[in-house]
């Protein structure tokens, strides 16, 4: 019998109570109503009180438990501790309004200690494993301020540096030894490393078959190579990332002190069967846009390896005045696609696959139908930081309802007046190596598309599109710095599907979505009506810094102040980056459960006069709101 699943991702809004807990203190006995702190600097008071009991005592209204009082003392000086703060001095207080009764802790910093040095000791005599190497791991260099949390944090991943050089029995004590007197911090650190190790035989239970080949591909671990827990984390990856396999556990016999160490892979199948749900919803000056999508899956179809992929997504874009929808005139977009995909084709870890798009796409200047065709093959390296790809595309489109602000010569120089008709070559390159893909903090992305059109039986545009784009990510203390630039070019026969467009939360935020972009004007009746059209050259750059500002209302919070730039040109060789848009402005991101919603104002520069057709007449015309989900890149 086939196994299914379901999925479901879905808004999810909460709405936090506003008022007092109910009173449940008794008449004649004293209750607790608050909870202060005074005298702290280095640590605001949110932080210091949220985590107290009193604290939960005075929401509930109860009676102060002086055991209690004792514990949220050495809770306080235990926190300053942590951060080096070894003379701190927390004195409990208790102030009385009748029977209202508020908790004061006074607090004396003192002075914050100095890390002095850190000692390393008992590595073997090897040249993977040196005490600098394992120094610069920990984030304190000598003469900085104390932080216990940040030496604990870093504590795993020395011992992580031993074993990956082998050591797989290797132990590590480490102290931090507290001067009082010098206000310094000594952080010792003692290995036990054991002997080197190699790895045993390695078993996979629970896949036979076509797809237990394509697992054993997948296994970074092999008999007689040297012992190391990277080995096995990246075997973990690659197994779960077949997309075949709910449960992965790769267990290595550490129990014993020998110095060959089997490995025993256990794998348990996912659901054959899987059906998705999701949508969302974006929000600017011009629109609104409702989106959602439906998709079902089918593993192991004509062959283990193979997978159906079905999928609808349903959108529809209102403009709008006033924040209000225009429901008179909605936009309807819609795609199904369905798609064959084959795992380690020909050889481990090439893919192959053939999907076909169908669409019917209301845009802003015309209406576009019709069927896409697209094969290729793709193939991940070096541990999943480069993929390449390349295909091949065939598409027939129709066009229809052209603008009433499009004169017949436009229409004709955009190609509406017939079907687009293409044959198209398309490869591209990736670089990964941030440390998280949805909400990265550091490490850089690059990639490079490039395809080309080829006239010849059934295409009729020859054509050359290039997009390289490269994004980088730092993080400096509680920030992240990140930025990217993207450029687009488009020459020849430039196929109207294929133009750029600019603007949008994703984009150039001063600008609502797609508006960043060449437009088509006429006089229609007694208005002058106007329409982008997009263009065949484009550039884009921006510069963020994110900061966490914690928790309020129980959601994480975080802001974002921004700088984007560019624009996009009617033909590529227009493109000039001394002739941008450019664009500031600042964000809210909080976490709804799974999902981040952010919201960013941006307030639009330059190049707002009015001779422009994106010309902002007032201060507010400049300001664009966007509401979405997720980063803007």
């Amino acid at each position: 019998m086939s196994a299914w699943s379901l999925r479901y991702a879905s808004w999810v809004v909460s709405v936090a109570a506003c008022g007092n807990f109910p009173a449940v203190e008794h008449p004649g006995e004293p209750y607790v109503t608050g909870v202060e702190v005074h005298g702290n600097h280095a640590i605001d008071d949110d932080t210091l009180i949220s985590g107290l009991i009193t604290r939960r005592t005075a929401d509930s209204r109860l009676a102060l438990d002086p055991y209690e009082l004792d514990q949220d003392s050495e809770r306080l000086r235990g926190l300053y501790q942590r951060r080096g703060y070894f003379e701190v001095a927390v004195r409990p207080q208790v102030r009385h309004d009748g029977n209202a009764t508020t908790v004061v802790f006074a607090i004396t910093e003192g002075m914050r200690a100095r890390l002095a040095r850190v000692e390393i000791v008992g590595l073997p005599d090897d040249r993977e494993l040196s005490a600098a190497a394992l120094r610069a791991q920990l984030p304190i260099r000598d003469g900085e301020p104390f932080d216990y949390d940040a030496y604990d944090a870093a504590r795993p991943a020395l011992l992580r540096a031993v074993e990956d050089a082998g050591y797989a029995h290797a132990s590590l004590d480490g102290t931090a030894i507290a001067d009082r007197q010098r206000h310094e911090a000594v952080i010792r650190l003692v290995f036990v490393p054991g002997a080197r190790c190699t790895f045993g035989d390695i078993t996979l239970v629970g896949v036979d078959g076509e797809l237990g080949d394509a697992a054993r591909a997948r296994i970074a671990a092999r008999p007689g190579d040297r012992y190391t827990p990277a080995a096995l984390g990246t075997t973990q990856a690659a197994l779960y990332e077949l997309g075949r396999f709910a449960i992965v556990r790769v267990e290595p016999a550490l129990d014993r002190a020998d110095t060959v160490v089997p490995v025993r892979i256990t794998v348990a199948l996912a659901p054959r069967h899987e059906v998705r749900f999701g949508g969302g919803l974006g929000i600017d000056q011009l629109t609104w846009q409702a989106r959602g999508r439906a998709g079902y899956t089918q593993a192991g179809v004509f062959g283990e390896l193979t997978t159906l992929d079905l999928e609808f997504r349903p959108a529809v874009t209102v403009p709008q005045v006033a924040f209000v929808p225009d429901l008179r005139e909605p936009q309807p977009r819609l795609e199904g696609e369905v798609a064959l995909r084959r795992l380690d084709l020909f050889v481990p870890r090439l893919t192959g696959e053939l999907a076909l798009t169908a669409q019917y796409l209301e845009l802003e200047a015309y209406t576009v139908y019709g069927p896409r065709l697209r094969a290729g093959l793709s193939t991940l390296l070096r541990d999943h930081a480069l993929q390449l790809a390349a295909g091949a595309q065939l598409w027939d489109l129709g066009f229809s309802a052209p603008s009433a602000a499009l004169d017949r010569a436009t229409v004709t120089r955009l190609g509406l007046d017939r079907d687009e008709q293409v044959v198209a070559l398309d490869q591209s390159a990736v670089i990964d190596l941030r440390d998280n893909l949805l909400e990265p903090t550091r490490g850089v992305y690059a990639a490079l598309r490039v395809v080309e059109g080829l006239p010849g039986l059934v295409g009729r545009d020859r054509f050359l599109q290039v997009t390289p784009e490269a994004r980088g990510y730092l993080s400096l203390g509680g920030f992240v710095v990140s930025a990217r630039a993207r450029l687009g070019v488009l020459t020849g026969d430039v196929p109207v599907t294929e133009r750029f467009y600019g603007g949008g939360a994703a984009s150039n935020r001063g600008f609502a979505e797609r508006a960043l972009s060449p437009h088509a004007t006429a006089l229609v009746g007694a208005d002058l009506d106007s329409v982008v059209i997009g263009g065949a050259g484009e550039i884009e750059t921006s510069l963020e810094v994110r900061r966490a500002l914690g928790r309020w209302k129980d959601l994480p919070w975080s802001a974002a102040v921004f700088l984007d730039g560019g624009n996009v040109t009617d033909a590529a060789s227009e493109l000039s980056p001394r002739d941008l848009y450019w664009a500031a402005g600042a964000g809210l991101r909080a976490e709804l459960g799974p999902i981040p919603v952010r919201v960013d104002l941006g307030y639009r520069w330059n190049r707002t006069g009015v001779t422009d057709p994106l010309s902002a007449p007032t201060i507010w015309d400049r300001v664009e709101f966007h509401l979405g989900i997720g980063e803007a890149f």
